[in-house]
């Protein structure tokens, strides 16, 4: 999804609660689909940008980077190349 989609998106689920619950509807009967899970991590991801994503954190008792880490792929590939298992690092 490019830049401007994703923001179009994002400024609807911000103004309109329905259209949100709708789409995250949506998403979740599609999780059991190919590439559904894929797509319910990026309906929840577009839902905490649109109602701010250091405030979901809060509510879910967790920091925003790892809300963050846990709703964009690119970011939890990074994690998993920067930082092995710790056994793969000589500790037990």
């Amino acid at each position: 999804m490019d830049r401007t989609a994703r923001a179009t998106v994002v400024d609807l689920l911000h103004d309109d609660p329905g259209f949100a619950a709708g789409y995250l509807e949506s998403a979740l009967d599609e999780s059991g689909e190919p590439a559904g899970r894929a797509a319910l991590l990026l309906a929840q991801r577009h839902i905490a940008e649109a109602k701010d994503m250091a405030q979901v954190a809060r509510a879910a008792c967790v920091q925003r980077e790892a809300l963050y880490r846990a709703l964009v792929p690119s970011m939890r590939a990074a994690q998993t190349q920067t930082a092995p298992p710790t056994r793969e690092r000589g500790r037990v």
